[in-house]
This record gives structure tokens, C-alpha cells and sequence, in this order.
């Protein structure tokens, strides 16, 4: 055990503590097996390939010493434990977890036919005796065979033969794809059959006959006005490749034809061969046809632009389906489309359209996300993990799909309105005739769909208003979803001393450090950890959670804090919040992009092979910031992974989220919703209100020299009162949003502070009715001592607001007023420093205290009006009686 109550990585990854057993030589002989060929390959050398789902098999298949997947000969114990045969010598025949004594297993004729079986490797070019799980493969196929790997979904090569004439049996080249998560072999192949030569390009999938039919795929090659489509489902690389190449089970080209779509003398070969591979999760139903890109080929399938040659791309004919659209892949498995529309090219299909398809699925209201590897991630929204639904806006999870815009949307923006136009141009007139730019014949469908697949994922009309407009357009519908029991649906995972590494990012707000530590995930992971830990030392399973302490938006707080003694600071602030055994402690700022490289390398180390990481903390304490940045940072700046939803609104997240892109191998990434904690008093507070009180900017200091029977108050939402004071004065400095206005004066004149500024000068609340909203204040009180003038000796802090850092050489009696259910703490001075200028008695200066102001000045400029005119018309009035008076007598 290392100091300070951690586990030792040696000792985590082993898993065993024998008393008679060297402990130094097992953690020497996993070293070593680490250098095996047959360790799990999950390095992040190899970027996002690599990547399988798990399963349940999949779990019982690794083994619980070394963490690799064990192959024939495994040894099992009396009670079903399994250990791989190199490390049955390591534990002396006896079995890790229960002391039984290890059999052999064998079973041939289920090793022959299992669906776990290893794989072989599927390259072609020489009889490659390698076996093993499919990132292994991936592994062996990039450094021994120097295979190309690329990420994407459609591809676009080209295959040049200097000698066409040159024909030689089994030439052949192979390309590995990432999509999807899995993995795709593309083959391309020169050979004979018969006397006849042809070239032959087809895809293998490497996984299982069953996941492989849950894909297709379409390969086309053209040129001088022709195309060739073929369209299928990829075949496994359980099947041999000599199996495929034998069926012709792909695109096959004869010589003539090649030669022609290689254009010039006919001597030199040139393809162009590019495709795509897309999730089909509706094999059964009829999946509506691109329109566009069907004309696209019959307009090229024609010698000129008015007559149509009687060849037909195999597209029509070979594929059991039309290719439906990207977005339509997406969803059609939860959202069929209308039966009722029909289009004359499903008659070209083979099989027959589906009259009767299922009616919509009703998805219950959840917030589960997309934690489990059933659920398609094409169903949560990726920014808020909500589950997708288009059928009734007024339901979380409603989407619009984004319109498809075509490839030339934007050739015509130089073309000015036909009524702004001549009749003849000025160039025709001049006898020149300008050409529009000619159309590539060969427009090829792959790029299409390589500039869609570079479009950022559907979200939610949430997610969207939240991003575009900074807020939700009908708060009410989160209503309909459950309160998310994060205990039931997080915590057990957290704890559980079973099951995959755990990793808990507590992630803090450096500004509302007590406000947001979530201190009973805090007691929950750390009493678990301790559990655990005893169980492991005596021999039981135990799953020991890491804790990493991410203290965010760091650059909020002055430059010129001490990073050692903030570290000290927020070390104690989080063993009183019940943190007792913490891993680390990482400083970040998301915005600048502080600290996290050190941050996501710890995160990866710690998380190994299969791990899960779970990001928790509390509403609005930037996770999903912290989560993108982390992505950024991984993967750098050409291309964005993560699309998680960022807005300064408390409760982003709904659900949870799994994070792609960040953590290599079969190791994840969650992101949690935030959680509520009542006591903050934005949670209070309307969106105006919030944006008040959200700190944005670098906190500057508000200095004010107090003596005693006199308040501050900051805005409508606290006051602190000097009741009693041991010397003359004492210095406040208020730490909080420079949105909001401060007040001093006397403590007497408190009560008129609220009849007549609450709401106007002193906001949040704003208005009258908001004061009544928010309810009564309650009075808290403190006894501060402290031997400094210079500095602030402790902090009177209210969560989701700010703090009052009080400096004196004394002591003093403190009241504390704000709404009841907030929470105020006393706790050490964060910042020490105080301003140089000083704050003078009354109003600071801000924007809301001068609109109130000239509200109230225009309010009394109106009455001082109205009461002129009324003096007037009176002075009239009487002026008009007397003359009436004189003129009655001088008629007498």
C-alpha cells in the first residue's frame, strides 16, 4: 500500500495480496505480460480504433489478475472463477478469489464453433498465423503489416496500375476503416477467373456474422460518364478471405471496363473507387430513397444530356434495399416513416415494401441517457442525454431534423435578380460569351456524404434554443421528466466493489467553492473506498473508486493568489465536506484551457484499459465545459468529439451522457446531470435575475472600512451587520459579481432599505412582486476574531453568491441576514487581499442603481408636472370667478 492510504498501481492492477506470496515479483511478472502479444490492445496510439462494445461474456472472458482477454487453456476453479494459464504459476494453482483449486477447461468442438472464439487476421497478402480479439488485430495490422487506418464512414481511393496489360493472380491492397465505433477491411483485389482478368473491391467486417448484417455498404467506380455501384452487407472475417474473394460476393469489374473508366490510351489503369458504410437498423422496413442521388446516377449513366443508354447502375438491381439518407439512419429505427408515401424507385427493389410498419415507439421519460450500450446512441440527445423523440413538442426530447442543403446551394449567390438584369449582358453585346463552370460528370456521392458526416450531431429544440439563445423556450417541459435519483442511478455504480475501475471527477466552482462541493457523493465515495479496501486486503473483490478533486474556472480568482496555499485551502475545505481520501487535486480553467493536459494524462492512467469515469458535481459547476475542453484537448483543434450542451443555466444536462473521443480502449466517460442543491440561492432566482449573480469576469475586491452599528448589503439577497466590535473598525471586502449593486450605511435605517430600494436600486429580486416571492429573511450569527489589519482573517460565504472577507485585529459579532433555506458558512479566508481604494458610504455605482434612479427621478419630474398644472387650472378657475363677480355688479 503506498503512503497516505492509496493503493499502489501494482497492487490495483493485481488484485491479489497473498501474506506468503512476493508481492514485488507479481507486480514485476505483470510488467512483463504487458510486452505479450496477447494483452489487450488499448493504447492511444491508435486513436478511436480499437474500439468494441462490451459484454457480459466479454467480462467473464478477462482475466481478473492481468486484465487480458484469457484464451485456451483457461483454468477454473470449483466455484466458476476463471484465470489465464500464464498466470496460473503467479498464484501457486489457487484461485485468486475464493482459495479453490484451478482446473483445466477444454472443450474443442465449443472452441471450433464459439462466438467468442479469437479471431484470425484477416490480412490476405501471406499466411498470417496471428489470432486474437479484434483490437489486438487492429493493433498487429497497423505495426506488423503497416495497414493504412482511417476514421470515417465513406471513403475515396484511387488505384493506379502502370501496366494494365500485367496481370497477376491474388495482387491485392487492404485499408482498415473506423466507423461506427467498429471496424471495416476494404479489399481491392486483381486476379483471374478463368482465362478472364477482373478487378474485384469488397468490405469485410471484423466482428460476428449477426453484428456484421446491422451494416451496408455501397462501392462505386467510374469515369467518362459511367458508373458502377455495388450495394450489400459486409461479410465477417469469420469468413475466410479466400471464401469471399470465391463467392464474388462484391464489386466485380471486368478488364475492358476498367480500362475504360481509366480513360487516355487504355495502357496505364486508373480507379477511382469510393463508397460509404452506414447502420442500418430497419432491415425490414423500406427505407425511403435519396432522390437526388438516384438522379445524380441515371443523369451520369447517360452518353449525353438527351438520350439514355440501356445500361442500369447495379445499384438497382443488386442491393435487397435502397440506400436511405444519413439522418434517416439515425432514427429509423425508433421513427418509421409514413407508410402512405410512395416513390417509383422502391420498384426496383427485391424485396417487398413493408405495408404494415410498427407504430411510433413511445419512449418513457427518463433520464438513464445512453449509459448502457443497448441503448442506440443515436437516441439521446448527445448535449443533454435526453431521449429523442419528433412527435410532440411539448415532450422533452423533441427535435426537428435539419434540412439537407444541396452540394451547389451556393453556385448561384453571384447571380444578380432577373428584374435588376438587362435584357442582353454587357458581355454578349461585346462579343464575349462566358461559359458557367463545367460540372464534374463524375460527381461522387461518397463527398456528399463526407461533408454530412462532418455536420455536428441532432440535438434537442433545448439544446438548441440553450445554444443559439442562451435559453429554454418552455421551461415546463422538464417538468414531465422524473427527478433524477442520483443515488440509485450513479451512486450504486460508484460504489460497487464489483465491476469496471472507477474514477470520480468531483468538479468544483473555484468561485462558489461550498455552494458547489457535493459533499454526500463526497461521503458516499470515500465511506466505499474504505470498504472496499478492507475487503480487498482480506481476499475479497474490491473495486477501490479514485477521487479526483477538479476545481474549475480558476480564472475567476485573482492571478495573484498562492497556487500552493490554494491547494492547501481547497484540500481543507474538502475533508470537511467529507472528501477523506483524495487521489489528486487539478486546477482548470476550461475558457483558457488551464490545466488540462496534466488533467485528462491522470485521467487516462488512472482509468486504464476498461475503467469508467464518471464527472459529478453540481448544477452549473462546468462539466460539460470541462468535458469539451477535455475532448479539444485530446483529439486538438481539427475537429470537435465532444457536443455536449454549455450554457451559464443551471440543470444543462438531463441525463447521462457517454463522452466519445476522450478515453482510449473500452474505457468511458460520463457526463452526470448536476446536482440540486437547495441551498444555493440561484435556484431561487428567474433567468434575469441568475444572469445578476453569475460570475463572468475576474473578481475584483469591494472594500469597505466599517465601524460598528452599520450594514452592507449586496443587492436584494444578503446583509451583514457590525452588531458588536471589540476596536474601532473593521474592513469587509465583498467578492461577487460586479452586476450587482452594494449598500453601507447604518443599520437603523435598514428597514426603509427595503421598503423603498428592494426590487429597484438593490437588485436581484427585481420588482416589487419578486421581493414577495422570494420570502422572509432570517438572521444568522457569527463570532469572527482575527490578528491582521492588512488581510482578511475569514470568509462569511452564501452559496451561489459570493463571500464577505472580513479583516480585522480583534474581535467581532456578525449578522448575517438572507433568505431562509440559504446556506452561509464561515470558513478561512479564500482570497486575502482587499482593495486599495475603498468604498464610501451609500450606492456603488453600477447600471441598475442609475435606471432605478432616473425611473424614480422621471417618476417625480411627472408629479412635480401634474402638480403644477393642477396649482394652474386652480389659479384659472378663480380668476374666472372673480370676473364673473365684478361683472354681476357692475350689471346691478
Amino acid at each position: 500500500m503506498a503512503p497516505g492510504g492509496f493503493l499502489s498501481e501494482e497492487d490495483i492492477e493485481s488484485r491479489i495480496a497473498y501474506s506468503e506470496h512476493d508481492t514485488g515479483h507479481m507486480a514485476t511478472s505483470a510488467m512483463e505480460l504487458r510486452g505479450s502479444r496477447f494483452r489487450k490492445a488499448a493504447t492511444p496510439n491508435t486513436g478511436n480504433l480499437g474500439k468494441q462494445s462490451t459484454s457480459n461474456m466479454q467480462d467473464l472472458l478477462e482475466c481478473p489478475v492481468c486484465f487480458t482477454i484469457m484464451y485456451p487453456p483457461i483454468f477454473q476453479c470449483p466455484n466458476g472463477h476463471t484465470l489465464c494459464s500464464q498466470c496460473r504459476a503467479r498464484v501457486k494453482n489457487s484461485c485468486p478469489i475464493c482459495r479453490g483449486e484451478l482446473g483445466n477447461i477444454s472443450k474443442p468442438k465449443h472452441e471450433k464453433n464459439c462466438k467468442y472464439r479469437p479471431y484470425n487476421c484477416p490480412y490476405a497478402g501471406a499466411e498470417c498465423s496471428v489470432t486474437g480479439d479484434i483490437s489486438l488485430l487492429i493493433k498487429h495490422l497497423k505495426n506488423d503489416h503497416k495497414v493504412d487506418m482511417h476514421d470515417g464512414c465513406t471513403f475515396n481511393h484511387r488505384y493506379v496500375k502502370s501496366d494494365a496489360g500485367e496481370i497477376d493472380n491474388a495482387t491485392w491492397m487492404l485499408t482498415v476503416f473506423n466507423c461506427f465505433g467498429r471496424q471495416f477491411c476494404l479489399h481491392f483485389e486483381t486476379f483471374l477467373i478463368g482465362m478472364s482478368p477482373v478487378y474485384m473491391a469488397f468490405l469485410r467486417f471484423m466482428g460476428t456474422e449477426d453484428e456484421a448484417k446491422e451494416f451496408s455498404y455501397s462501392i462505386e467506380v467510374g469515369g467518362n460518364g459511367r458508373k458502377l455501384t455495388w450495394q450489400g452487407v459486409p461479410r465477417s472475417i469469420r469468413d475466410s478471405h479466400q471464401k469471399v474473394r470465391d463467392s464474388q460476393d462484391g464489386l466485380i469489374i471486368q478488364r475492358n471496363m476498367a480500362l475504360f473508366f481509366s480513360g487516355g490510351d487504355r495502357q496505364e489503369l486508373k480507379l477511382k473507387v469510393s463508397g460509404r458504410i452506414w447502420k442500418d437498423h430497419c432491415k425490414n422496413q423500406s427505407a425511403p430513397p435519396n432522390i437526388k442521388e438516384k438522379m445524380i446516377i441515371a443523369r451520369n449513366l447517360s452518353a449525353s444530356k438527351t438520350k439514355l443508354t440501356p445500361l442500369l447502375s447495379l445499384s438497382f438491381l443488386a442491393q435487397s434495399t435502397l440506400t436511405p439518407s444519413k439522418t434517416h439512419n439515425s432514427y429509423c429505427n425508433l421513427y418509421p416513416q409514413n407508410p402512405t408515401k410512395t416513390n417509383f424507385l422502391y420498384f426496383f427493389s427485391s424485396k417487398p415494401t413493408n405495408s404494415n410498419p410498427p407504430k411510433h415507439q413511445i419512449l418513457p421519460f427518463t433520464r438513464d441517457g445512453n449509459f448502457d450500450d443497448a441503448t442506440p446512441p443515436a437516441t439521446v440527445c448527445p448535449g443533454c442525454g435526453v431521449h429523442m423523440q419528433y412527435t410532440n413538442p411539448k415532450h422533452p426530447g423533441f427535435y426537428k431534423e435539419p434540412s439537407v442543403k444541396d452540394l451547389d446551394y451556393k453556385s448561384d449567390a453571384h447571380l444578380l435578380p432577373i428584374s435588376l438584369e438587362s435584357e442582353f449582358p454587357g458581355s454578349l453585346k461585346k462579343g464575349f460569351f462566358v461559359e458557367p463552370d463545367n460540372q464534374n460528370p463524375d460527381l461522387d456521392l461518397a463527398e456528399h456524404e463526407s461533408v454530412l458526416e462532418k455536420r455536428p450531431p441532432v440535438v434537442c429544440a433545448r439544446c438548441h434554443s440553450l445554444r443559439h439563445y442562451g435559453k429554454v423556450k418552455d421551461p415546463t417541459v422538464e417538468n414531465l421528466l422524473p427527478e433524477f435519483d442520483f443515488y440509485h442511478t450513479v451512486g450504486k455504480r460508484l460504489v460497487s466493489s464489483s465491476g469496471a475501475r472507477t474514477v470520480v471527477l468531483l468538479v468544483v466552482d473555484a468561485a462558489d467553492f461550498d455552494g458547489s462541493f457535493p459533499k454526500k457523493v463526497a461521503r458516499l465515495v470515500s465511506d466505499s473506498i474504505e470498504e472496499n479496501f478492507t475487503a480487498w486486503k482480506e481476499g475479497k473483490p474490491g473495486n477501490v473508486a479514485r477521487i479526483l478533486l477538479v476545481v474549475t474556472k480558476i480564472d475567476l480568482l485573482p492571478t495573484s493568489l498562492s497556487p500552493v496555499g490554494l491547494e492547501q485551502w481547497v484540500r481543507r475545505r474538502a475533508r470537511e465536506g467529507g472528501a477523506s481520501v483524495i487521489k489528486k487535486v487539478h486546477f482548470v480553467s476550461s475558457v483558457r484551457n488551464w490545466g488540462l493536459k496534466n488533467l485528462t494524462e491522470d485521467v487516462i492512467e488512472l482509468a486504464g484499459a476498461r475503467g469508467h469515469v464518471w464527472a459529478v458535481g453540481a448544477q452549473n459547476a462546468g462539466k460539460s465545459t470541462l468535458l469539451n475542453a477535455m475532448a479539444k484537448c485530446v483529439n486538438g483543434n481539427e475537429r470537435k468529439v465532444s457536443y455536449l450542451t454549455e450554457a451559464p443555466v443551471p440543470g444543462t444536462t438531463l441525463g447521462i451522457v457517454r463522452v466519445e473521443g476522450v478515453l482510449p480502449g473500452q474505457a468511458k466517460l460520463f457526463d452526470t446531470p448536476g446536482l440540486l442543491n437547495p441551498q444555493q440561492i440561484t435556484t431561487r432566482l428567474n433567468r434575469e435575475e441568475q444572469r445578476l449573480v453569475h460570475i463572468s469576469k475576474v473578481l475584483k475586491p469591494r472594500t469597505y472600512r466599517i465601524k460598528e452599528g452599520h450594514s452592507v448589503h449586496i443587492g436584494g439577497l444578503m446583509r451583514l451587520d457590525i452588531e458588536e466590535l471589540s476596536v474601532d473598525s473593521l474592513y469587509v471586502t465583498v467578492w461577487a459579481s460586479p452586476y450587482l449593486p452594494l449598500h453601507m450605511g447604518k443599520t437603523e435605517n435598514v428597514g426603509t432599505m427595503v421598503e423603498d430600494h428592494f426590487g429597484h436600486q438593490l437588485q436581484p429580486p427585481i420588482g416589487d412582486k419578486r421581493v414577495k416571492e422570494l420570502g422572509k429573511w432570517v438572521r444568522q450569527e457569527f463570532r469572527v476574531s482575527g490578528n491582521r489589519w492588512d488581510s482578511s482573517s475569514v470568509d462569511v460565504a452564501a452559496a451561489g453568491l459570493g463571500w464577505f472577507g472580513i479583516g480585522l485585529k480583534g474581535e467581532a459579532i456578525l449578522g448575517v441576514w438572507t433568505y431562509e433555506g440559504v446556506g452561509v458558512v464561515l470558513r478561512d479566508a479564500l482570497i486575502p487581499y482587499r482593495a486599495q481604494n475603498f468604498e464610501v458610504t451609500g450606492f456603488t455605482v453600477s447600471k441598475i442603481v442609475s435606471k432605478a434612479d432616473q425611473a424614480l427621478n422621471k417618476s417625480l419630474s411627472q408629479g412635480e408636472k401634474k402638480r403644477k398644472q393642477s396649482n394652474q387650472e386652480v389659479v384659472a378657475s378663480a380668476e374666472l370667478l372673480v370676473s364673473a363677480v365684478h361683472e354681476d355688479a357692475n350689471s346691478c
